[in-house]
């Protein structure tokens, strides 16, 4: 909440980079001024400590506020006791928080750590999320259909990552339109055709067999296809599947042995040694691998 309230009175969006303290910025039609602040300075500086007070002014009036129904949820927490000096730090410590990232847009060297490991986090979170959906509805019906549980194969790292922006390197433009090209089948699109379009490419795990994936993209399948039609129109970015975006590294828990490439594992050996040591010393679980009855013949090129 409080950092939602910093950003509206400064006027500076999740995108959008901080501004710098000596412009002057006014509000379209009011042609209120709005708040800057100065990463430059401390915490103490006049200009900063205006702006920390405004912040928990606002916050404070909609504690005012009597129905709770309307309030920011976070300000309905019976545990929190508010007041005006308790929000002024809070306000104070996002101040420290932003000017992490005010730093890092004046440096590109920590401005493309911080994007890397923004990136990263995106991808564990779409990678968990994806965990949980094959294991609460895939499973369930890969068991009907096969006779056999699954859910010993399932681990985060060992789901595909989905890209929602170009490798490094590449224009993110370009990217886009190669992604609609692949996705539509129509080459060279317009601007206004890429307008809104979300996209998200799924990286192929090299050291994952063609079994294994095959079994992660039938699970993915099932648990698609059990959503109504309206709520699949919810899931804005489109999959772009058959690329040809791989990654080489591997994830830090080893697979059984099964959904193992042999191939990258002989040409990857020594270049992750540190992390495969284990690799191809857990035997396949019953029902798959060596011990497969029918597991169905899904494509296993496709993703998870």
């Amino acid at each position: 909440l409080v950092s939602r309230k910093f950003r509206r009175v400064c006027n500076v969006s999740v995108k959008d980079k901080w501004p710098d303290p000596s412009e002057e910025r006014f509000a379209d039609g009011t042609n209120e001024q709005y708040y800057t602040p100065n990463f430059t300075e401390g915490v103490k500086h006049d200009g900063n400590a205006a702006l920390f007070e405004k912040i928990a002014e606002l916050v404070f009036e909609e504690l005012k506020v009597s129905d709770k129904t309307i309030r920011e949820p976070e300000l309905n927490d019976a545990k929190i006791r508010w007041n005006q000096s308790s929000l002024v730090e809070f306000a104070k410590d996002k101040f420290r928080q932003f000017k992490n990232d005010w730093k890092a847009q004046e440096d590109p060297e920590k401005r493309r750590k911080r994007e890397k490991n923004q990136r990263t986090n995106r991808w564990s979170q779409r990678r968990d999320e994806k965990y949980t959906r094959l294991l609460n509805v895939g499973v369930p019906e890969y068991k009907k259909i096969h006779g056999t549980d699954p859910t010993i194969l399932l681990c985060a790292d060992h789901m595909s990552d989905e890209a929602s922006g170009p490798e490094d390197g590449e224009d993110e433009i370009e990217w886009k339109r190669r992604m609609f090209t692949t996705t539509f089948g129509a080459a060279n699109p317009t601007e206004e055709q890429l307008k809104g379009v979300k996209f998200q490419e799924v990286i192929k795990p090299n050291w994952r067999s063609e079994e294994l994936s095959a079994i992660f993209h039938k699970l993915r399948s099932l648990w698609w296809d059990s959503i109504p039609a309206k709520q699949q129109l919810t899931y804005h970015a489109r999959r772009v599947t058959d690329t040809e975006r791989n990654t080489n590294l591997p994830p830090l828990m080893a697979p059984f042995n099964f959904g193992i490439n042999n191939e990258w594992l002989e040409e990857c050996r020594e270049t992750y040694a540190a992390v495969i040591g284990d690799w191809g010393q857990h035997p396949d679980p019953d029902g798959f691998g060596t011990k497969k009855g029918e597991n169905g013949d899904a494509d296993g090129n496709q993703g998870d």
